[in-house]
């Protein structure tokens, strides 16, 4: 029996079909695993929380860095990376968004959806048998239409970076 909580079938079912649609994008079909299905839905809330019409890379990006563990952000601390710095300049961006309706549904940014179509595509490469967060993170870092690519100069971050210490990771 399916709990009736206000609104949670306009924001769980769009989100599944989503995983559903870019997951299946993939060649071999992966599926999100429950830690990035976790971040999704904390970006949902992320663009909730401040009222904005969809969810972007920004949305996306901040629960992965939010997280006091996991391969990301072992990967982002030994890389020197000051997480809590990088939050607070994202957080700083993403001030301006256009508002929601209310009521309305929060959709996908083209440039999200991309994020995630990618994400699959990077854990073929990788071999993975989940898409993961340090997939989805990679997605981001590919991404360069938008204020991003300023914080990860900053931070020194880069795909090229970020991926040889992921594969670094995976071989021990």
């Amino acid at each position: 029996m399916r709990k009736s909580i206000v609104g949670a079938t306009k924001i769980f079912y769009p989100l599944t079909k989503a995983l559903s649609y870019f997951s299946s994008q993939s060649t071999k079909r992966k599926k999100f695993s429950s830690q990035v299905q976790s971040t999704i839905m904390n970006s949902r809330e992320e663009a909730l929380r401040r009222d904005h019409d969809s969810i972007r890379i920004e949305h996306l990006l901040l629960p992965i860095i939010k997280q006091s563990q996991g391969r990301t952000v072992e990967i982002l601390n030994s890389l020197g990376c000051d997480l809590t710095r990088l939050q607070c300049d994202v957080e700083e961006t993403i001030t301006n968004y256009t508002q929601r309706k209310p009521n309305a549904a929060i959709p996908f940014s083209k440039q999200a959806g991309n994020v995630l179509r990618l994400a699959c595509g990077i854990a073929d490469k990788l071999g993975s048998q989940e898409i993961e967060n340090e997939h989805l993170f990679l997605s981001i870092l590919k991404q360069e239409s938008n204020l991003l690519p300023l914080f990860y100069k900053k931070f020194g971050i880069s795909y090229e970076v970020f991926y040889s210490y992921l594969k670094k990771s995976s071989a021990n």
